[in-house]
Order: C-alpha cells, then sequence, then structure tokens
C-alpha cells in the first residue's frame, strides 16, 4: 500500500503530464493556424499583384500614390471601388492596412509600383507586391510579382 504522500505526488506528475500534452496540442494548432494565414494572404497578395496588372493595362499607369493617404494604405479600397480587386487581405494584416505603397517616378520607361503588408498571425512575415527595383523589402533588385519575406528572405510566391 502507497503512502499518503505517493499518492499526492501520482496526482502532481499527472496533472503535469496533462499539462504538458495540452501545451504540445495548443503549439501544434497555433502553428497550424500560422500556416493557414500565411497561405490565405498569399493567395491574395498574388490576387492583388493581378489586380495591379489589369489596373496597368487598362489606365496605362499604377495608382497615384499621391491622391491616397500618406502611406499609401487605402490603395487597396481604391483598387475595389475602380472594380479591380474584390479580395478582403485587410482581415489577415496587421491594422487592416497594407504598411506603405508607392509609385516611383519612371527612370528608364518602366512604370512601377510596390505595396508591403504584415501578416497579422505572426508579425515577422511580411508580404511584397510588387513590379519595381525600388520596394525596401527587394533591397534593388527587380521584383514582379507577390513575394513572401521571412527570416530575412524574399521568396516569390
Amino acid at each position: 500500500m502507497k503512502a499518503k504522500g505517493a499518492w499526492f505526488l501520482d496526482a502532481v506528475l499527472a496533472t503535469a503530464l496533462c499539462m504538458l500534452c495540452a501545451l504540445i496540442v495548443a503549439q501544434a494548432n497555433e502553428g497550424s493556424m500560422q500556416r493557414e494565414a500565411i497561405r490565405a494572404a498569399s493567395v491574395q497578395a498574388r490576387d492583388i499583384h493581378a489586380a495591379f496588372a489589369r489596373y496597368h493595362e487598362k489606365h496605362r499607369s499604377f495608382p497615384d500614390a499621391l491622391e491616397l493617404s500618406a502611406s499609401g494604405a487605402d490603395v487597396l479600397e481604391l483598387m475595389r471601388r475602380r472594380g479591380f480587386y474584390t479580395g478582403d487581405v485587410e482581415k489577415l494584416i496587421v491594422g487592416k492596412r497594407v504598411d506603405a505603397y508607392d509609385v516611383p517616378p519612371d527612370v528608364a520607361g518602366a512604370a512601377e509600383y510596390w505595396l508591403e503588408m504584415t501578416l497579422a498571425a505572426d508579425s515577422s512575415v511580411r508580404f511584397l507586391v510588387a513590379r519595381s527595383d525600388d520596394a525596401p523589402l527587394s533591397r534593388g533588385k527587380w521584383a514582379d510579382g507577390a513575394f513572401l519575406y521571412r527570416d530575412g528572405k524574399l521568396e516569390a510566391l
């Protein structure tokens, strides 16, 4: 027969084991939710790039950053009002708005734009949607498409 203290120790160990299992499940679930948020935002980033291509095809330019707020954060709403973008990436990004948007001046005749967004589920994950070599995340290299920026690396989507 076990001593009274041994039963208590068994109960504490069983509780600790249950808490450890719950923590493992919670972390796995969080990782799954982050992957899903990245996947959903990636789809939206590609849609945004396609919307800007359609806009450029029709207008031979990109939405003027001067028409928008100082950071260009409302560019997606402008694209939505004009019928080029129907997505809802705002629910997936920090502050429900793009971090920055710019239309650099044409130097060599290349119409350019770039916008950056930060994922709300993991602020270390950022997205670049661009047709430019002036985007801060591309570090002076030509970027045309939608990109994921994580751990200091820019990956095409």
